[in-house]
């Protein structure tokens, strides 16, 4: 196995632990929440739509990133959360 390939599984692996805690859900929904994961980046000016399709993109990657190393956890988090939108409804 290459050194690539297991620092790749290291960081993976990581990723898993990091997600397994109920402190590790909390920091990626508001990583999520903060990078605009669920809403659209189009503001009308185009620096600060520029400037939230950046941020997007930063939280379609940790999405990638967390889906791979553990998808349970991301579905998890996805339903927690929206019951808890349901309730504050």
């Amino acid at each position: 196995m290459s050194n690539q390939k297991i620092a790749e599984n290291q960081e993976l692996d990581d990723l898993k632990k990091i997600l397994s805690t109920e402190e590790g859900g909390r920091f990626f929904w508001r990583l999520f929440e903060f990078c605009g994961l669920y809403r659209s980046p189009a503001t009308g000016e185009r620096q600060s739509t520029d400037i939230n399709i950046g941020q997007n993109n930063v939280a379609l990657w940790a999405l990638g990133e967390a889906l791979e190393a553990h998808p349970q956890a991301i579905a998890r988090l996805i339903v927690k959360n929206q019951t808890m939108e349901h309730k504050n409804d």
